[in-house]
Parts: structure tokens; C-alpha cells; sequence
């Protein structure tokens, strides 16, 4: 059995692997890295969905990956469990 600090070394190690295409896409790690690092694959063979992240971004806003879509001032929540499609929409209003 691996230890607690072990397990979080490991996630660690795999958060700062990812955090320059995290930050590229403007997708905080501060929510849940597994579905962070879910919206971000998701981006990476989406060219769609990665440009619609990085609209965002460039609005000045994070994109948190939650499973449910809210809007606050600052950033927006992105549903994880949506399509591609939804998720572009919701960010894009298309």
C-alpha cells in the first residue's frame, strides 16, 4: 500500500509535467487534477475545444473542471461529463 505522501508525490510530479500546457489553455489545477488533466487531452485532440479554452484565457478568465456549468467573475466552470460540442458552445455562446 502506497503512502499518502507517496500518492501525493506522484501527482506532484505528474501536475508540474502538465502545468505549461495547463497554464497555455488557461485550465486551473486548483479544482481536481484528474479532471483537469482530462479537459486538457481533451483539448489536445480537439484543436475546437483548445482554441475555445484559450478565447477564455485570453478574456482573462481560468477555466475550472468541475461537472457542472457555472460563470463567476473571474472564471468559468467547465462540465467535464458534456461533449466537446457543449463545452465550446458554452464558452463561445455558440
Amino acid at each position: 500500500m502506497n503512502s499518502a505522501i507517496n500518492e501525493a508525490l506522484k501527482k506532484k510530479e505528474q501536475r508540474n509535467k502538465l502545468l505549461p500546457l495547463f497554464k497555455e489553455l488557461g485550465i486551473s489545477i486548483m479544482s481536481n487534477l484528474e479532471r483537469s488533466a482530462n479537459l486538457l487531452k481533451r483539448a489536445m485532440a480537439n484543436p475546437n475545444l483548445g482554441e475555445a479554452l484559450k478565447e477564455a484565457k485570453k478574456s482573462g478568465l481560468a477555466i475550472y473542471s468541475e461537472n457542472e456549468f457555472r460563470i463567476s467573475a473571474n472564471h468559468i466552470d467547465i462540465n467535464i461529463n458534456a461533449s466537446d460540442q457543449e463545452i465550446i458552445g458554452f464558452i463561445l455562446g455558440k
